[in-house]
């Protein structure tokens, strides 16, 4: 198995996750919301960082010297099952940071239900009423 063609894929999922997260960012900041600003803009640093180290660590390592592919249906598999994991972990973050969800584990599960769209949530109505904008368009940015 290629990992650092999985590393490199990995990464690349990881910068795209964290210039999806500046958009709630924006949203935070056009209502003047600054928790919730923090929290999504920690979270792209982190996610941009990670992808960072990832991508630019494991360059080229998709493409054999001839210039043709250099992963196949094993690296593939890897890739989607882990981006599903990191994107739900990094997606937590912003509902950890800003402390809108206090635990880590209903996070990440509020984060997956998001990415996955299966419509599962730890929310009761008032707690989803009850979220700032900027997380509210995030929780909604996930389904859709």
């Amino acid at each position: 198995m290629n990992l650092r063609a999985v590393a490199w894929l990995l990464g690349c999922v990881l910068m795209l996750l964290a210039g999806f997260l500046l958009v709630p960012a924006g949203v935070a900041w056009f209502y003047g919301e600054w928790v919730p600003l923090r929290a999504c803009l920690f979270s792209a640093a982190i996610s941009c960082a990670l992808g960072l180290v990832l991508s630019l660590r494991n360059r080229g390592a998709t493409l054999t010297e001839e210039g043709s592919a250099n992963y196949f249906r094993r690296e593939g598999l890897a890739v989607v099952g882990l981006a599903w994991f990191l994107s739900g972990a990094v997606g937590a973050i912003p509902f950890v940071l800003s402390g809108e969800i206090e635990s880590p584990v209903d996070a990440f599960f509020e984060s997956v239900s998001g990415f996955t769209t299966t419509g599962s949530t730890i929310l009761s109505a008032d707690g989803i009423d009850g979220l700032s904008k900027a997380l509210a368009f995030w929780r909604s940015f996930t389904h859709w």
